[in-house]
């Protein structure tokens, strides 16, 4: 299982994106998408990298700031992906924003 925290989209090898998702998922790795800003919501491009079902695997939040609230959605979804024979004690999640100086 793998998931990406995004705050925008693709400004390299945009092309590649379903490309990689695709074959991510072929080798059976559920993909989750966490799109931290509001303006990603309906972000045809993340929406792409998701496994199915979409709009169990695809998450927005508002800010980088919120994330640590949103994992008590994301954690359970994942432990529902198909096949999953997770626990709770396999995942940790660790957030650190990027800060410009």
């Amino acid at each position: 299982m793998a998931v990406l925290v995004a705050n925008g989209e693709s400004t390299l090898l945009r092309h590649r994106v379903y490309i990689e998702a695709a074959a991510c998922r072929e080798v059976g790795i559920d993909l989750v998408v966490v799109a931290a800003d509001e303006s990603l919501k309906n972000s045809v491009e993340l929406k792409s990298i998701v496994s199915r079902p979409k709009d169990r695997n695809y998450f927005t939040t508002t800010a980088l700031s919120v994330l640590p609230n949103i994992t008590q959605t994301v954690i359970p979804a994942m432990l529902f992906c198909p096949g999953s024979e997770h626990s709770l004690q396999q995942y940790s999640f660790i957030i650190t924003p990027n800060v410009a100086s």
